[in-house]
Formats: structure tokens, C-alpha cells, sequence
């Protein structure tokens, strides 16, 4: 139930790898807005306060990392999965990169005063444990989980409110330590645009406003960043599905967007392949689309699954990314294929029977609304603290 009144000032604060966590931000203040105007919102990423050192790690040598080494990121993802009572040399050495921002992020929380702070990010979130484990006064502090399975960098105790995509997540935790009465099973927060009602009317007015004639199209994304085989997945489904479309969702990558552009000038692809630069306009080409190949990043599946279209899961990153395909393809809400040859014999017709099936098992548990879940259920747990406190 929503109370009457609401807390004044709400902090999000995502931080760095990866887009889906800055997104999941965007999300929660966008569903902030929609429902409770009158709160004062900031929205900030811890990326701004890291040192110069601590950057280059968290960003420039982990996207490095994803291009030509998965298999090194994948040795860290899980020597530092591990409980705070058995900290491993990484482990330690990421806490210190960490710190380099927690005076700033601290002196943010002091000048803005916020009623209730959400993260979307581990790093913020262990800061404020930190801080609260060494006696600092904070308000009630939430963390939202953006993947469907729990890393131990996400548990602390000193934490208020923990935000996740399903029940056994829910488990995980409690048996990690943490109240059940923290938990809260909502799915991971999409933007409203994801959860409108796209009509037929509705999607021929967005074909015409992006200049796309009405054909049956495929979206091929591989994250905010379009680190992948974007030219080759597009290839292979283009080669052997000759009656779809692929718009190549190249994101925030020039180079991947450049060698796109010249695939598509090749006579076997005019027409039938449109790369698509950064855009703000993700969840209108969704909506003109019948079927998304994408590596399975939380964020983004669950704005697909929001919005009850077919998913391919490929080329997951190693860790958090494979447990989402997994999770996602066990659930019969996604399909998941381990090679490009395996695209050869996925029927990619819009009436396929496995794609109504998956729309079908989309619709019983859709993550449409999670966005407003958690700022309801943060609201309202923080009120409760601050009547409490009084």
C-alpha cells in the first residue's frame, strides 16, 4: 500500500562496468517522477568520484578485458565471489579502488540530505556498509540487484532494503545472512517506456518517425558498450533467414557502428541490414520488432521481457552473465544458443510456435512494473524508519 506522504529526497547512485546498472537508475527515477513528482530526485554515478587509477581498472582494462580476454574476468568474477569472512587478494585490492571515491560520495550524502538512498551498483553500496559498520549516521540505504543471480559483493548486512528479480535470489540471500524482512522479489527495474501498451496504430506512427518501411525485423544488440560479434551474428541470421531484417544496435561503440555501415553497403545485405548508431529510442525499436538476439545482460532482457518479446540469448559474459541465460532459458522466457550455427535452425518466422511459447511464459511474471515496485517498497519502509525514529 502507498502512504499519503512521501520522503522529500531520493539518491540513486549507480557506478561503473557496464550500462545496466546506470539504466536501472534511470529507470527508478523516471518511475520517481511518474508517481511521485514532488520528490526531489538525484541521480548520480559513483564513476564521477573514482580516481584516475581506480577508472582505468572498473572501466577502460574491464572492457578490455571482455574484448580479448573473458576468460581473466571470468577468473576474477569468482575469486571474488566470496564472503567477507574469507576476503582473497582481489577482493581487497577492488575494496581499495573503491575507496578512492568514498569521501566524495559521503560529502554528496552530507550536502544533499537525502531521505533514502538507492544503489544500483555494489561499489556504493559497500561504501555506505563500510561507513555504517565504522559508526557514520546514514538514511535508509536499498540496493537493487540488476542480474538474476547473487554475487557476494552485494551482501552486507548494513544495508536496509535489498531489491531482487526472483525468489531464489530471495533465498540466496536470507541464507547468506541477510533478514528475510529486507528482501523484497520485484524484477529488475525497467523505464515506463517499456511497460506501455504499443498498439498496431502505435508502432506504424514509430516505423514512420524512424524512416523504417513495415517488414519483420530482428534487433541484434550486445550491451550499451557493443562489445561482441555484432557483424558476425548479423551475418549469420541475414545469411539464413532471408525473409527478417536485422537492425544492428551498435550503442554508444563508433567502431562497431562504422564496420556495420559497411556490411551493409554490401549488395547481399542492402536493405535488410540497419545499423543503428546510440540511440534514446531503444524501446521504439523494440516495439517494431518481433525477436531480439542480445548477450543476456539484466537490464536490457528484462526490458525485452517487460515489453513480451522473443529472446536469443548468445555470447553471455563469463559469470553473472551466463547464470542470466541460464536462469532466463530454465524459465522458458528466453532462448539460448551456444554458437552461431546454432541461429541456423531457430525458426525466425514472427507466428513460430517457440516464440508464442516464450511470450506465453513472458506474460505470467513481467518485470513491466518492478521500476515502481522498488521505489513504492523503499518509500514506504523509510517512512516507517522515520516515524520510528521520531
Amino acid at each position: 500500500m502507498i502512504k499519503d506522504r512521501v520522503p522529500e529526497r531520493l539518491l540513486l547512485l549507480s557506478g561503473p562496468m557496464g550500462t545496466g546498472h546506470v539504466r536501472a537508475a534511470e529507470a527508478l527515477q523516471k518511475w520517481c517522477k511518474l508517481k511521485y513528482p514532488g520528490v526531489n530526485v538525484m541521480n548520480k554515478s559513483v564513476a564521477e568520484y573514482m580516481s584516475p587509477l581506480a577508472l582505468f581498472v572498473y572501466v577502460t582494462f574491464y572492457h578490455f578485458m571482455l574484448r580479448h580476454f573473458a576468460f581473466l574476468w571470468q577468473f576474477i568474477y569468482r575469486n571474488v565471489n566470496k564472503p567477507p569472512s574469507a576476503p582473497t587478494f582481489l577482493s581487497h585490492f577492488f575494496q581499495r579502488l573503491g575507496e578512492s571515491a568514498e569521501s566524495a560520495v559521503l560529502k554528496l550524502v552530507e550536502d544533499f540530505k537525502p531521505d533514502v538512498i538507492i544503489c544500483t551498483h555494489f561499489l556504493p553500496a559497500s561504501i555506505f556498509a563500510s561507513a555504517r559498520a565504522n559508526g557514520k549516521k546514514l538514511p535508509v540505504i536499498g540496493i537493487v540487484i540488476t542480474d538474476f543471480s547473487i554475487h557476494w559483493t552485494y551482501v552486507h548486512n548494513e544495508l536496509d532494503l535489498f531489491f531482487v528479480a526472483t525468489s531464489n535470489m530471495a533465498l540466496m540471500l536470507h541464507l547468506r545472512g541477510i533478514d528475510r524482512h529486507k528482501i523484497f522479489v520485484t524484477g529488475c527495474p525497467v523505464q515506463p517506456a517499456f511497460a506501455e501498451d504499443f498498439s498496431q496504430a502505435r508502432c506504424a506512427e514509430i516505423r514512420a518517425s524512424l524512416g523504417l518501411e513495415d517488414k519483420p525485423y530482428v534487433i541484434v544488440m550486445m550491451g550499451g558498450e557493443s562489445i561482441g560479434r555484432m557483424e558476425a551474428i548479423s551475418r549469420q541470421i541475414l545469411d539464413h533467414h532471408p525473409e527478417v531484417c536485422v537492425l544492428a544496435m551498435a550503442g554508444k561503440n563508433q567502431r562497431q557502428y562504422k564496420r556495420l555501415m559497411t556490411l551493409s553497403k554490401n549488395a547481399t545485405y542492402k536493405d535488410r541490414l540497419i545499423p543503428v548508431p546510440y540511440t534514446t529510442r531503444v524501446s521504439d525499436y523494440m516495439a517494431i520488432s518481433f525477436l531480439l538476439v542480445s548477450k543476456p545482460g539484466g537490464i536490457f532482457t528484462s526490458e525485452a521481457w517487460a515489453m513480451n518479446r522473443a529472446l536469443i540469448l548468445i555470447d553471455p559474459i563469463p559469470g553473472h552473465e551466463e547464470k542470466n541465460a541460464l536462469y532466463l532459458s530454465s524459465m522458458g522466457v528466453a532462448a539460448f544458443v551456444n554458437s552461431l550455427q546454432e541461429l541456423n535452425y531457430i525458426s525466425m518466422q514472427p507466428d513460430a510456435t517457440w516464440i508464442s511459447v516464450v511470450k506465453q511464459n513472458q506474460l505470467q511474471q513481467s518485470p513491466a512494473q518492478a521500476g515502481f515496485k522498488i521505489i513504492a517498497a523503499t518509500f514506504n519502509e523509510t517512512l516507517d524508519h522515520l516515524d520510528t525514529a521520531e
